[in-house]
């Protein structure tokens, strides 16, 4: 709640009010407490198109958070990882607190590295196709197999099964974050732009 207080003042209120109302009409602390979760995991999906101009410190850090959380979802459920594999991961059915918690972390992540852009922009090229090349390398060294790997680069991961959705794209963040810094952060605003495309077309919590 501090990161939100400190990036977005007036969204805090808004959720500080949301907690009071709740209180006062005598609902469970664990009731409001979901509700919160909610409410900035929505919110932080809207932010996509201001990471997509993050500095390139800022948006690498960023991705790595969401890499880390990919492994620990693989770690607790298969499906889950797959889920979020298609951006379709649904945090609202209780989680068990370290999941929750991880997932409170790359919402707040995503908070501060959207202000970041929006107080130090920066203008990321388009990847080049010597960008994909080296990634699709490096997501074979990383144990993708030449078919999971450019199924991904070219189709996404809709036609896999649900554990080459997991494995595969914690294999495309690995080879992301293994590049030159400059490659990884033309790379990730890509992939943010793609995102914030994806929101603005299905406003729900992806």
């Amino acid at each position: 709640m501090e990161a939100i207080r400190l990036t977005d003042p007036e969204y805090y209120g808004h959720l500080r009010d949301y907690a009071v109302e709740q209180q006062l009409a005598g609902r469970p602390w664990a009731q409001t407490r979901q509700g919160l979760f909610i409410n900035i995991r929505t919110y932080s999906e809207a932010l996509y198109a201001d990471l997509a101009s993050a500095p390139e410190k800022d948006l690498i850090e960023y991705y790595g958070a969401e890499g880390a959380f990919a492994r620990e979802l693989q770690a607790m459920d298969m499906r889950l990882c797959a889920d979020f594999a298609m951006g379709n991961l649904d945090l609202r059915p209780p989680l068990g607190t370290r999941m929750e918690y991880q997932a409170n972390r790359i919402s707040i992540s995503r908070l501060t590295t959207a202000k970041a852009a929006r107080d130090r922009p920066h203008s990321h090229r388009p990847p080049t196709e010597a960008d994909v090349v080296a990634v699709y390398q490096s997501m074979l060294r990383r144990g993708a197999s030449e078919d999971q790997a450019s199924t991904f680069l070219r189709q996404g991961v809709q036609m896999m099964s649900l554990d080459d959705r997991c494995t595969t794209t914690i294999a495309y963040y690995e080879a992301v974050l293994d590049q030159p810094t400059a490659r990884a952060a033309r790379l990730i605003a890509a992939d943010m732009r793609a995102n914030a495309e994806i929101s603005m077309a299905d406003p729900s919590p992806r």
